[in-house]
């Protein structure tokens, strides 16, 4: 059979023109430098848009900008596009951010920050919510020890009997995945626009809590 790659996403399947969220291997942060930003018309969900497109140093593929990455990168290097050029920022995949809830590309933040930036995304007809742009100098030390950490911890668990819907229990599922309070963050960012009833938001709610009072009790430990 060779040394074929594995292929572990359906985005894998068909490589073209921009990065998919399935390229991205689980917790990747990919650093990025910024080689040109252009408009291009662009075949969406919408028919044809014309979007901002940025393009990588020694990277083939590009990155269409939608609003909510387009606002992170405006918070960061301003909002003049082509004096982003040689700037540098990470991509990750996101589980639920995109169209129907797919997964798709977001910013985590740079190398260039000294501190994270908090950037509040507004969207049309939407809820506003926000985003932490992380400052990624000691990122892998961090990460590290919040994955040592998160393997001593029990996962959250839905304390009421009765089921919940699929997503919410889907939600809580990626609660327990988190090893940092930043994963929780993005957490909420995606759902933020999301319908839950009653009963599901106290669960979340209690949930996020109960998460974030382990994670930081594992910071004091480790």
């Amino acid at each position: 059979m060779g040394t074929a790659q594995r292929i572990t996403d359906w985005d894998m399947l068909y490589p073209g023109r921009f990065f998919k969220a399935g390229e991205l291997a689980d917790g990747e942060r990919r650093i990025l430098t910024i080689a040109d930003v252009e408009l291009h018309e662009l075949e969406g969900n919408k028919g044809l848009q014309v979007k901002g497109v940025v393009s990588f140093e020694g990277e083939r593929q590009q990155l269409p900008l939608n609003k909510t990455n387009g606002i992170c990168l405006r918070e960061m290097f301003g909002r003049v596009p082509y004096k982003w050029v040689g700037h540098r920022f990470a991509i990750y995949a996101s589980a639920t951010g995109g169209f129907d809830g797919e997964p798709c590309i977001r910013i985590w933040g740079s190398p260039e920050l000294t501190a994270d930036l908090v950037v509040t995304i507004e969207l049309p007809r939407k809820k506003p919510f926000k985003m932490t742009m992380h400052a990624m100098g000691d990122e892998r030390s961090l990460r590290e020890a919040g994955q040592r950490a998160a393997r001593k911890l029990e996962p959250v668990r839905e304390p009421e009997p009765e089921p919940l819907g699929e997503r919410c229990q889907e939600v809580l599922k990626m609660m327990a995945g988190a090893v940092v309070d930043d994963d929780l963050t993005d957490i909420e960012a995606d759902i933020a626009t999301e319908s839950f009833n009653t009963r599901e938001k106290r669960v979340l709610d209690k949930a996020f809590a109960k998460r974030r009072s382990q994670l930081a009790a594992a910071q004091v430990v480790t």
